[in-house]
């Protein structure tokens, strides 16, 4: 069945039946009861067709119902939807997710449906996508498998026609959904929305394991001469993922986050991977929600993490210094194991890396630790600091760095250097407040930036590494990565200076509490 009208407005529901193909081409506006419901075994084809609302209320959108019980394999077990060629979903309140309602209430049985999106476009939709509850597995060994849900190249927008935006995409209890050169965007201006204003969240994931990344524009050429990464732009949350209990794989790679309140924001989760992203990072608002988290990478109660190669920076002038506030990455209770922080680099930032609370084990051998960290004009390069009085039990492993012989022993982090009299930032390169850390360097000459000058010497205590060697980033901070990417960022930096008045304020940063994601209401 093709749909290819120049114009035409649906009043009623449309159910793509089992067995069925719909393909839209044309365009048609969906009144404020006209929901697409796919079945099971049927496919609805978006092929460049343009779906809006008829009147002024949102139209309801996409329903695409599985069986929960049942392989994605082959597709036709399951409800199946391709927007591809420019296909455009706008102004529904939930564009497509895989559930059925009965009775007003979610039919978790009818989960499982699958979504493709590729040159795709969502806009101003109160959510886009919602993944419901579903595992995939092998029909005949009933092995676990990937969801085969892909969004690739596909823009998730809002214009500023709505004001309340809750989240582009919505994975709840699904795994292994890939992500790769999408742009999620917020172009509005909160002037225009006066009464309510909400940013929205680019990837808001509970219970759920995916990947986020970029893809290669020519692969008949080796290597890969230009990719078309994953990009959030002026957003609440960049990305936004929970867990309430272990998953298996969550990585972002190679993503562009600008001018969001947070850039990405994890809570619970256990070996998340982070690597090769650019942040440009904005400014707190102290005026804000003060449940709101700010920063480029906020990691809340995770442990095991790879956060490696990332650069966060801002733009800021020295006329804009004094109501300028932001943070790289801030670490917040990860526990007693061995973490590490490795070979990012932070420039023009309030904060390049803050670590709160607990991230150590008592006897502080084991714990957080920063090491091969560049930063460059930071107010405060890295900062300790805990809201609990006995501040001893908290902090960062005491040995930052070790005493060892060898390239990779000393921390080998570049400072900023950058104490000024007239902000108060006596402890700029290592601010701490919890237990005392021993700080190895390599030896080497203050233009190198290798050794921490501003510290308070009751809690940062510099020394020398057996490492006799001096400075070399090559053989002190080997890359684990693809080689010659992270110099290439760093060689695209621009510099700049910021200011503010006081570490302590950042203490402020208030966490949030764990909740599933809910269909909006309207």
């Amino acid at each position: 069945v093709n749909w290819d009208d120049d114009w035409e407005i649906i009043h009623g529901d449309t159910y793509v039946q089992d067995g069925t193909i719909l393909t839209i081409t044309g365009n048609y506006g969906f009144g404020e009861f006209a929901n697409i419901f796919v079945v099971q075994g049927g496919s609805l084809i978006i092929d460049g067709g343009h779906l809006t609302k008829a009147c002024d209320a949102l139209w309801p959108g996409i329903d695409v119902w599985g069986h929960y019980n049942q392989s994605q394999q082959p597709k036709l077990n399951q409800g199946f939807i391709k927007v591809s060629n420019g296909g455009t979903i706008e102004f529904a309140e939930v564009a497509i997710e895989t559930i059925q309602y009965q009775g007003g209430e979610h039919c978790f049985s009818t989960s499982g449906g699958i979504v493709k999106a590729q040159d795709a476009q969502f806009k101003d939709n109160i959510i886009d996508v919602y993944l419901y509850p579903y595992n995939n597995f092998d029909p005949v060994t009933e092995e676990l498998l990937p969801n085969t849900s892909r969004f690739k190249n596909a823009q998730f927008l809002t214009s500023g026609l709505i004001c309340n935006p809750e989240s582009h995409m919505v994975l709840h209890d699904v795994h292994g959904i890939v992500i790769s050169g999408c742009k999620f965007k917020n172009l509005s201006n909160a002037s225009a929305c006066p009464i309510q204003y909400n940013e929205g969240k680019g990837i808001y994931s509970f219970n759920s394991d995916f990947y986020v990344k970029d893809y290669c524009i020519n692969t008949t050429i080796t290597p890969c001469p230009e990719t078309n990464r994953t990009e959030f732009h002026n957003l609440d949350y960049g990305i936004y993922a929970l867990a309430s209990r272990p998953i298996d794989y969550i990585e972002i790679d190679t993503c562009i986050l600008e001018n969001n309140r947070t850039g990405i924001y994890l809570s619970g989760l256990s070996e998340p991977v982070i690597i090769s992203n650019s942040f440009h990072v904005r400014k707190v608002d102290t005026t804000s929600n003060p449940n709101d988290i700010y920063g480029g990478i906020y990691l809340d109660y995770c442990t095991g993490y790879q956060v490696e190669e990332n650069q966060f920076y801002t733009y800021w002038g020295t006329d804009e210094l004094e109501d300028r506030m932001s943070i790289g990455i801030a670490i917040n209770n990860s526990g007693v194991e061995y973490n590490q922080i490795y070979n990012n680099y932070f420039s023009q930032l309030y904060i390049g890396i803050l670590a709160q609370n607990k991230n150590r084990s008592s006897d502080g051998e084991d714990g957080l630790v920063l090491r091969c960290n560049d930063n460059l004009k930071n107010v405060y390069d890295f900062a300790v600091t805990t809201c609990w009085s006995n501040a001893n039990d908290f902090g960062i492993r005491d040995d930052q760095g070790s005493n060892g012989n060898y390239a990779e022993a000393p921390a080998s982090n570049i400072f900023s250097y950058s104490y000024n009299p007239n902000i108060g930032n006596d402890y700029c390169d290592y601010y701490n407040e919890c237990a005392l850390i021993t700080y190895y360097h390599q030896y080497g000459p203050q233009t190198k930036r290798i050794i921490p000058l501003y510290f308070d010497e009751d809690f940062v205590l510099p020394n020398q590494s057996s490492y006799i060697s001096g400075y070399d980033k090559s053989e002190n901070c080997p890359s684990n990565l693809n080689p010659g990417t992270f110099i290439e960022m760093m060689n695209q930096q621009s510099s700049a200076e910021q200011s503010i008045d006081s570490v302590q304020s950042l203490l402020d940063l208030s966490l949030i509490h764990i909740s599933e994601p809910t269909r909006p209401t309207t």
